[in-house]
């Protein structure tokens, strides 16, 4: 463990530990402790609920830095249980809502003391009060296992029609596959890398391009999981640029195995693609996670230096941010990633605050953005609400700026 994931990951699981011990503790005492005074079977509670409290720190360790391979079982145990528990602590939350709801309407209702209820209703209100518990969680089972149907089947293909502004009238009806956020590793292994690379070739795309998050492991580890990608199909080439998951990974290492696959690796760059005379500007940026030491960062102003601004251009940036700048720099269309869609709902909203542009097709100043949900996953293997997705772009030329 090098001094620098040291110090990225022990703030993130400090917040990790500190929100299991509050959820464990809130689930012994809904699940267990409110529902039996027998001792022994709060003693098996607790140590039940430690030990999945722990698996929820485990997660997050074990994607950071490679584990042997007899625990990357407990590992993805640890990730199922992070969905889960969060799906149990909606439930149970809205439980007690309600309850609580009840009881207010109750009090204003009557007058009467709590003391001269009817032992028939207490009962009836702790049986419904149970009941609703066991619900919340059967419940957070099921969406669990939807969402883990969902993460695990083959992306579905997304076909957008994107005018670009400036593309020679030739070019228009090019194609263009979008992956990205495939996340290796973990999970993700050589068999979805394999289907992906397969439901890609279908799709006969003129250009492949690569949004980031390709891997989360070492070029050591992962190396014969990623070599499926040496048999994407394209007239032009695959294109790729960094994500924050390469700088966990080792970026300049990655970037230097790509090259060595064919794959064409833009660092702060631009290239023509196109078909004869007939071209286009292909821009490429590092993720801004390459910042505080850990490589070159975005550089926009690099990328685009001495290209000329009367060309069409396409901008591979992982994460959908300074849009408005691309935009008034002269890009036409920005391909970015990163938000996965939001992933799991509801945690969707929070990523819709972080990201205004969070998922699909947008217009920005002129630019169409388009932020893809991700072919993989990270951390939980569920997707509850943001289906994976490979997009298939195809491109027209503007009438108005031909």
């Amino acid at each position: 463990m090098n001094r620098t994931s040291l110090l990225t990951i022990v703030p993130f699981l400090a917040v990790v530990t500190f929100l299991a011990i509050g959820i464990h503790l809130y689930f012994y005492r809904r699940l267990i402790k409110s529902l039996t005074s027998k001792r022994a079977v709060h003693i098996a509670g607790a140590i039940l609920f430690g030990l999945l409290g722990a698996l929820i720190v485990l997660g997050p360790l074990s994607m950071r830095f490679a584990v042997p391979h007899a625990l990357r079982p407990i590992s993805r145990v640890s990730f199922m249980w992070w969905a889960v528990s969060f799906y149990l602590f909606m439930g149970l939350l809205l439980v007690d809502i309600g309850v609580l709801v009840a009881r207010l309407v109750k009090k204003l209702r009557t007058k009467k003391a709590a003391s001269n209820e009817s032992p028939v209703n207490g009962e009836r209100r702790e049986f419904l009060m149970k009941s609703a518990r066991f619900s919340a969680s059967v419940a957070a089972i099921g969406v669990t296992g939807f969402g883990f149907a969902e993460a695990n089947r083959l992306p579905r293909i997304s076909k957008v029609h994107v005018k670009l502004p400036r593309l020679p009238a030739t070019l228009s009806g090019m194609t263009l596959a979008h992956l990205s956020d495939i996340h290796v590793g973990g999970w993700i292994d050589r068999k979805f890398v394999e289907s992906i690379v397969a439901r890609t070739n279908e799709l006969k795309p003129d250009v492949v391009v690569i949004t980031g998050d390709l891997v989360d492991g070492s070029v050591r580890e992962l190396r014969s999981m990623v070599a499926p990608l040496m048999n994407l199909q394209s007239q032009l080439g695959t294109y790729f640029v960094t994500g924050n998951h390469e700088y966990y990974s080792g970026a300049n290492e990655w970037c230097a195995e790509l090259t060595r696959m064919g794959i064409t690796v833009l660092r702060n760059r631009h290239v023509a693609i196109g078909r004869g005379a007939d071209t286009l500007d292909l821009v490429g940026v590092d993720d801004w996670a390459g910042g505080g030491g850990r490589g070159r960062g975005a550089d926009l102003d690099a990328a685009v230096a001495g290209r000329d601004r009367s060309r069409a251009a396409i901008l591979l940036a992982h994460r959908p941010r300074d849009v408005e700048r691309a935009a008034a720099l002269g890009m036409g269309l920005q391909l970015s990633g990163h938000t996965h869609g939001g992933q799991i709902w509801p945690w969707t909203y929070m990523v819709r605050r972080t990201y205004p542009y969070f998922s699909g097709l947008y217009s920005v100043g002129g630019m169409a953005l388009y932020v893809s949900n991700g072919c993989g996953f990270w951390g939980p293997p569920v997707r509850v609400g943001a289906p994976s997705e490979i997009v298939h772009l195809v491109l027209s030329s503007h009438p108005e700026t031909n």
